[in-house]
């Protein structure tokens, strides 16, 4: 089951697995339901009567190491409390977590993010499409702004809507792959193999306006779902207009994990539009085989997020066509 976990949660668990005891107010998150439930039944209640105090069965033990809660508190501790944006407080989801993490991993694309906000070219919406899959996500004056704000090293985001535009370029590139999310961006892969990385985060397409000219082969990464498909469709119709272009915007079909679309639903909004043919996308624009893909996805109610993909495996299949 997707466990949809807050740090409140894992801090709980952790302290179940150590203290013997938790009085965290966590017995209404499903995951925790489930492990209080029969016939697997890990947790239970201190005193009969009242929920105040939970305690691990005999059974606790195995599932808190079989699920790895042990590393992921550490994990999620050590980089929460060396960036100064944990208090007792603090409950951000796993997923809030993981895209903070992401977000840190680079430092010469927080350098660029950075310059970016101070000059006004890029905004919080924007930050929140590159990272967080929806420019809504990143309230203002929440405490994930604050953690977004003190990682990036800046005060405030700009009043303004902008969103920036961000290339790793290589020595030699062979071809040019468009992220829809900033992740891949933040790895050494693609230019360890002469591929340029371009990202202007998801449904930002105005970059892709003042482009004269692309002297490579152009592809196209991103979430397979109802909204990510939509923007990739914006993106070729605006590409396929620069006359000056190597070759039209190839969709690159995904090698990553099926995901649920109601269990990843507390960060994945994106619906799947059964009441239209081909959930109204443009069937021309895909391949025979993309287009059965689609169908499977929207027939189980699934999409693939970008990240899950294995961009080294990708990029060999592409080298090796050109």
């Amino acid at each position: 089951m997707n466990k949809q976990l807050t740090w409140r949660d894992i801090k709980a668990l952790h302290q179940l697995y150590h203290d013997r005891q938790t009085h965290l107010q966590i017995h209404e998150q499903p995951y925790i339901e489930h492990l209080l439930s029969y016939p697997d039944k890990c947790l239970g209640y201190a005193q009969k009567g009242t929920k105040k105090i939970i305690v691990p069965t005999a059974k606790f033990n195995a599932e808190y190491t079989k699920q790895g809660f042990e590393h992921l508190y550490i994990t999620y501790e050590k980089f929460l409390s060396e960036n100064e944006i944990l208090n007792a407080q603090s409950n951000y989801s796993e997923f809030e977590i993981r895209a903070l993490i992401t977000m840190n991993q680079s430092e010469s694309i927080l350098y660029e993010l950075k310059d970016k906000i101070e000059k006004g070219e890029e905004s919080r919406k924007g930050i929140s499409n590159l990272f967080f899959k929806s420019s809504k996500y990143i309230q203002k004056d929440s405490a994930l702004e604050r953690a977004v704000l003190k990682i990036i090293g800046v005060q405030e985001f700009p009043q303004n809507e902008n969103q920036g535009f961000y290339r790793v370029p290589c020595l030699n590139p062979k071809f040019i792959i468009i992220c829809e999310n900033m992740y891949f961006l933040t790895l050494t892969i693609a230019r360890q193999n002469n591929v340029e990385l371009w990202c202007a985060g998801g449904n930002n397409t105005k970059p892709f306006e003042n482009i004269s000219n692309i002297p490579l082969p152009i592809y196209y990464l991103c979430d397979w779902d109802y909204d990510g498909l939509k923007i990739y469709e914006r993106i070729a119709n605006r590409i396929e207009c620069i006359s000056d272009k190597k070759s039209s915007l190839i969709l690159i079909t995904p090698n990553g994990k099926k995901e649920s679309i109601v269990a990843t639903s507390d960060y994945h909004n994106s619906q799947w539009r059964n009441d239209l043919s081909f959930s109204g996308l443009n069937p021309n624009q895909y391949s025979k085989e993309q287009k059965d893909f689609i169908l499977e996805l929207m027939k189980s109610n699934e999409w693939i997020e970008e990240e899950s993909n294995d961009i080294g495996l990708l990029i060999s299949q592409i080298s090796s066509q050109i």
